[in-house]
């Protein structure tokens, strides 16, 4: 199999709430609309017939992100074998810078790779990773917005619970500490106890601040994760922190070197790895990842991207959970299935995820 054809789309896809509250100050005319999410959608091409598809979060230099896969990616990879996962992404990352945008291209033409390596051995994908289960839990990410009032997160989890969601996740940061407490506050008691609460930081706290938090999350409201509870760089922090307490230290969606993920892995005595198989450049670093994870009985739960979240929970006994966010749904055919607060991969081989061709021109993004 070799691959003859390389095309690329961005896409806006409209979101059921904003991302994040609208800044009438940004600098920057090129910000996507807080309403949608973007998409860089890669298609592989091959001279025995299967189309690898691939895919990932793209930020507002969308465009730089085409060009990236159209001037730089797309002559290196035709002609080559896409079976040959580790060698087809040793060659890209030799070729490009580290991190950034180069990443996200990584990241959608590793998946596509990978889609049709499923494609060829009839399998899909989590079968291909070794068949842990047949399906795996979810907490509803959708809820995970810091702008969010208490109520407006507690209404998003109501509507997703109806669709089979038991847990959620929740932000803080974008108040003050005792306005998150309250806040937290008052979800966990409408939620109950019984519910999965996840709180994430994104790296909002100081060391000092995050050891309060989190003896207040242990202690009152029995939350299950406390996600990058410091900023990422601030590695010593987060090993005190996951030594201390006992509410799970969680970190990894801020790391786009699997090196430096893998040493706070080794560092830490306790914590739950959170890979964000975009931010690192596809499945292929985020399996180093896991392996690294699983050598130290970490348990790992990806970051968004439940299409691919739920083939890596479902084929490794390792990844225990994914994020739920329908933000992609409108483009497949046939997305991931939701019950009893458990995600099941589709039926078909490599991602199966069929595209939605209608959808696909209609959000794709103009010149």
């Amino acid at each position: 199999m070799l691959i003859t054809q390389v095309s690329v789309d961005l896409l806006r896809v409209p979101l059921p709430r904003p991302r994040a509250l609208p800044r009438a100050d940004d600098p920057d005319p090129g910000t996507p609309p807080a309403d949608t999410v973007g998409v860089l959608l890669v298609r592989l091409a091959t001279d025995t017939g299967p189309v690898g598809v691939g895919f990932a979060y793209a930020p507002a230099a969308g465009r730089a992100l085409v060009a990236l896969v159209e001037d730089e990616l797309a002559p290196r990879l035709v002609g080559a074998d896409p079976l040959l996962t580790e060698r087809l992404h040793a060659r890209l990352r030799r070729d490009l810078p580290a991190g950034g945008l180069a990443n996200i291209v990584l990241a959608a033409v590793d998946l596509a790779a990978w889609d049709l390596k499923g494609k060829a051995a009839n399998l899909p994908l989590w079968q291909l990773l070794g068949g842990a289960r047949d399906a795996a839990p979810a907490h509803a990410a959708e809820t995970a917005a810091a702008w969010m009032s208490g109520e407006q997160v507690l209404s998003a989890y109501e509507a997703l619970q109806a669709k089979g969601v038991k847990g959620l996740r929740v932000a803080v940061g974008g108040r003050t500490p005792e306005a998150d407490a309250q806040r937290l506050e008052h979800i966990r008691n409408h939620v109950g106890l019984d519910d999965w609460l996840g709180v994430m930081a994104n790296g909002a706290y100081d060391a000092g601040t995050a050891l309060a938090m989190g003896r207040f999350l242990e202690e009152e409201l029995d939350a299950d994760l406390f996600e990058d509870p410091v900023p990422a760089d601030d590695r010593a922090g987060l090993r005190r922190l996951a030594d201390v307490l006992e509410v799970p230290v969680a970190a990894g969606g801020q790391f786009d070197r699997v090196a430096d993920l893998a040493a706070w892995v080794a560092e830490s005595r306790f914590g739950v790895v959170r890979p964000d198989v975009v931010r690192l450049g596809g499945l292929t670093p985020a399996l180093a990842v896991v392996a690294a994870a699983t050598a130290f009985a970490r348990p790992v739960v990806p970051v968004l991207l439940p299409e691919v979240g739920v083939q890596l929970a479902c084929g490794l006994g390792g990844v225990r959970a994914v994020d739920y966010v329908g933000w992609l749904e409108p483009l497949w055919r046939e997305p991931t299935t939701l019950a009893d607060g458990l995600l099941t991969p589709p039926p078909g081989a490599g991602l199966g995820l069929e595209l939605n061709a209608d959808a696909v021109a209609k959000f794709r993004a103009g010149p």
